[in-house]
Formats: C-alpha cells, structure tokens, sequence
C-alpha cells in the first residue's frame, strides 16, 4: 500500500503520455527511495463516453476500474480528453508534491501547454523522444527496476495490463524502445513510467542512485 499523505512535499519527477483524443492519457509520478527504490503514483484518463464499449473493446474493465479509487482512472466527461482536465490536474499535483521535472511525449503537447497558458501555470515539462535513442536507456531503467522489485505502484490494474501489452522492437545496434504499434493493447501507462525513472535516474545519478542500476542503465 502507498501512503500519499506520507508523499506531500516529497521530491519527486513525473511523465506524460498523452493519447489520441479518445483513447487512455497517463501521466506518472516517481518517488525515489532509499536503497534505489521508487513509489509510483500513475493516474490515467480516459472520455467517459461509451466506456462500456472502451472496455469490451480492449477487453479490460476500465468501467470497473473507473469506480476503484485504487485503480487511479479518471473518467473526463464527453467524447474526448479535455487537455484543460488534464492540465488542471497536474497543477493540482505539483502543489501538493515537489515535481522537478515532467518529461513528455511531443505528440499533442501544445493542447496541454495551451491550457497551461491560460491558466498562467508554469510546470518543469522537458521533451523526451520517442526513437531508440532515448527510449533505450529508459527501457534499460525500467527492466533493471523492476527486476529488482525495486517498483512500488501498489499493483495498479492499468499498470499491469499496460505490462502485459507491451512489445519492445530493436535497432540494428541493439537499441531498444517500447514500441504502440506493435503492442498488443494499450502501453501508454508503462512507457510514462520508463520516462519517469529515466529522468529521476539522470538526477538522482550523482546522489543517491545505486550503482547497480546505473551501470545497467
């Protein structure tokens, strides 16, 4: 279990992913912790519209997830992702945490900046490719983590499911990415996570990051 009370105030480095208009937004908080370890809190977005049909689709119960406070799925009203929902919640979230740094996905980013704007709300978003040069060491990241069992997002369904779909793809040099189009469901919750460890490991690296996993990193 995860204490979020206990977490206000933390240090902390975030990821976004953002989805086609109807389909799961996630956007993922990383804790590190002692001994290398990381608490995760994701949070996912989907349009309430016809999510009985989402779930049969991606046969998965986003309906019965969405009334789990546990599962961390927010059900935006309408047809599609509101950015302005999306950004308002991550503002909510850097007040409560100390956030330094979002890495995120340059697909779609100016709807949420945009919002951004509006509401003169200024977060530390850093771009992160998507190819296999920066994918490959926060591929490394992840697998080495979790390997360790050094993840705790306190078996988060989505999570879990965005594990089970997810296909990894090389190039000729042996770099590795996470690749959607060859997933067999949705990953969007999984490649946030990669980008979050990967930015917290580029901070934390001269601190307090094992050296295990840095070398493997």
């Amino acid at each position: 279990p995860i204490d979020e009370a206990a977490l206000e105030g933390r240090e902390c480095y975030g990821a976004l992913d953002l989805s086609a208009a109807r389909d799961l937004t996630a956007f993922v908080l990383v804790f590190p912790e002692e001994g290398g370890c990381f608490t995760v809190l994701p949070r996912f977005f989907l349009p309430e519209f016809d999510i009985a049909g989402k779930s049969e689709n991606d046969r998965v119960p986003y309906d019965i997830w969405a009334r789990q406070e546990s599962s961390r799925l927010t059900l935006l009203p309408g047809k599609v992702i509101d950015p302005q929902a999306v950004a308002e919640y991550i503002a909510d979230e850097a007040g409560r945490f100390d956030i330094k740094e979002i890495a995120f996905d340059r697909w779609r980013i100016e709807d949420l900046r945009r919002e951004l704007a509006k509401a003169s709300i200024d977060l530390p978003l850093q771009p992160f490719g998507q190819g296999y040069k920066d994918m490959s060491p926060a591929v490394d990241m992840l697998e080495v983590a979790v390997a360790q069992q050094k993840v705790n997002h306190a078996g988060n369904p989505l999570l879990r499911m965005n594990a089970a779909n997810a296909v990894i793809t090389k190039d000729p040099s042996g770099a590795r990415k996470l690749d959607k189009s060859k997933a067999s469901g949705r990953i969007d919750g999984l490649v946030a996570l990669a980008m979050a460890l990967q930015t917290a490991a580029r901070h934390e690296e001269d601190n307090s990051l094992p050296a295990c996993l840095m070398e493997d990193a």
